[in-house]
């Protein structure tokens, strides 16, 4: 039997030691087994996190980790564990996350029955702060021939994002996937569309917590610091963010004008804008 490709898990983690640990549980007691867990733990202040890594990758040698000297920030701790990566496939799983048991095998191996998809997740299930389950998040199909067709499709369907949390090929060249800005985990999956199709999965499961800083508008303006005209058309602020950030990587700049990006840009700041605002009236209006 060939050796499995090996996939290498990047997890960000910062003061959640506890959640930490059962993550890296499920990560661990996945069916497969060909995993590397970097860990990037962005300067907590408890010093158990570090004693905790330090204990699990002597009895594991699948993980390494990192501390780093300062807090660098979210995205640049994501980006920090991607750049890492080495081997056939890579994920990001959040220090919170629970995975099913063959979440990464199922996943795997759709990709490599599937060469023209690059990106591969389950569906993601959501819960509150005390563990109680809220919604399910749609299944979305991204396979059409035509990358700006995926990449539109995406943004009309995405809205919690958590097919970010899938598995990608470790070919995509990107330099900093997830850029600091509102909906930059968005731009990373949006980019992803543009150089092959992605898929996910009816039957394998990922519970992620919805109690984060992206959990309501207010968590969302916060987090970006958005105060007076900002905060007040933060949905128009945030659809041109999205939109002027989205060729921000070196390998999609190659593939289009700089004509053809404005005219793309220009479209999906409308689109996006008219999609943030509908949401924001239909909530105030329930």
């Amino acid at each position: 039997m060939p050796d499995l490709p090996l996939v290498l898990v990047g997890v960000p983690t910062y003061n959640r030691l506890e959640k930490l640990k059962k993550t890296i549980t499920y990560l661990l007691n996945q069916s497969y087994q060909n995993i590397e867990v970097i860990v990037s733990d962005n300067h907590s202040d408890d010093s158990a996190v570090a004693l905790f890594l330090d204990q699990i990758s002597k009895n594991d040698s699948r993980i390494q980790f990192f501390l780093q000297n300062e807090n660098i920030e979210i995205e640049p701790n994501f980006n920090f564990v991607y750049q890492q990566a080495k081997g056939e496939y890579f994920m990001w799983v959040s220090d919170d996350d629970a995975l099913d048991s063959d979440y990464i095998e199922k996943c795997v191996t759709f990709l490599e029955n599937n060469k023209d998809y690059v990106l591969c997740s389950g569906i993601s299930k959501y819960y509150d702060g005390n563990g109680h389950f809220l919604f399910q998040e749609k299944k979305i199909i991204l396979n059409n021939n035509s990358p700006l067709e995926r990449m539109f499709k995406y943004f009309l369907q995405v809205n919690k994002n958590g097919v970010f949390y899938g598995v990608y090929r470790n070919n995509l060249n990107f330099e900093n996937p997830v850029q600091k800005h509102p909906g930059g985990d968005w731009n990373h999956v949006a980019r992803t569309t543009l150089l092959g199709k992605v898929n996910v999965l009816e039957n394998v499961f990922i519970s992620r917590s919805d109690d984060g800083s992206s959990a309501s508008r207010q968590r969302i303006t916060s987090r970006w610091n958005a105060k007076g005209i900002k905060k007040i058309f933060f949905e128009t602020y945030v659809a041109f963010q999205v939109s002027y950030f989205l060729f921000n990587e070196r390998v999609l700049k190659s593939r289009y004008s700089t004509l053809t990006r404005i005219i793309i840009q220009v479209i999906l700041f409308s689109l996006l804008n008219c999609k943030f605002l509908f949401h924001f009236f239909r909530i105030r209006l329930n």
